[in-house]
């Protein structure tokens, strides 16, 4: 999605594919920062990715306001692709996820306009 976003540079759309990608790796998988493939330790790409990245106890949702705009847009498509798991959560953490999302979209939104991950995200909100 993040690729064929038209109002975001080309530089930004493929080095926030790259973050995005890195970021799941150490998500979910093994792997550890230091076994991440050179495209993620790239000096515009591994700052993304630590920004992604919260540890254990922290709240994406709380922690990610502190991390800047890259990274909070970058959150936007990772909770787009996560909205599409909600159902399996309880209504409640459903609702807070919503909740969340909306937050971040309102945010983004202001900063870069309507992207299609705005569109794609409120959609499948309702």
């Amino acid at each position: 999605m993040l690729l064929h976003e038209e109002l975001l540079t080309p530089e930004f759309r493929i080095r926030g594919t790259k973050a995005l990608l890195g970021h799941d790796l150490l998500e979910d998988t093994t792997l550890t920062p230091g076994e991440l493939p050179d495209w993620c330790r790239e000096d515009d790409v591994l700052p993304l990715i630590q920004g992604m990245t919260f540890l254990k106890g922290e709240d994406p949702f709380v922690e990610v306001w502190k991390r800047g705009m890259s990274v909070i847009l970058l959150k936007l498509y990772d909770c787009t692709d996560n909205l599409m798991n909600v159902p399996t959560f309880s209504q409640e953490k459903q609702e807070a996820r919503k909740a969340h999302v909306r937050d971040i979209i309102h945010c983004v939104h202001r900063q870069y306009g309507e992207l299609y991950v705005i569109c794609f995200a409120e959609a499948l909100l309702k």
